[in-house]
């Protein structure tokens, strides 16, 4: 059997949150739709670590669908990115140009994407500097 590759493990772990999303047994409101994304999080700083540009456009609509569309997909693309690792936070320029990728595709649809990020991450620069 073939070992399967870092996109293919990538994949099924977004299957399966959404997977999870579906099948919740209580109601799916807005704040569990965000905590899922959250938990989403390692899941996203491994694929940025592996250098695969995910589309976070495709995934939101995908939660979007599985949570009965309960939260507009701007806010789900965006909660995704505020989930990416920070520059601060990458070790390769690979790695950059990875997060350079997946926020371009967003900042194509949702004009001012870029600029939002970057005044979140200058946010963790300054928080981290206080600590």
């Amino acid at each position: 059997m073939k070992p399967k590759s870092v996109t293919e493990l990538f994949n099924e772990a977004m299957d399966a949150w959404i997977a999870g999303i579906e099948s919740y047994p209580g109601e799916i409101y807005p704040e569990l739709v965000y905590a899922v994304i959250r938990e989403m999080r390692i899941d996203f700083y491994c694929a940025v670590s592996c250098n695969i540009a995910f589309d976070v456009l495709e995934l939101a609509d995908r939660i979007g669908l599985a949570s009965k569309y309960l939260v507009p997909e701007k806010e789900l693309v965006f909660n995704i990115l505020a989930q990416l690792p920070a520059p601060q936070e990458l070790k390769t320029e690979d790695q950059f140009y990875t997060i350079a990728q997946i926020v371009d595709k967003v900042e194509a649809v949702y004009p001012g994407a870029l600029a939002r990020l970057e005044r979140r991450w200058q946010g963790k620069v300054g928080h981290n500097h206080a600590a």
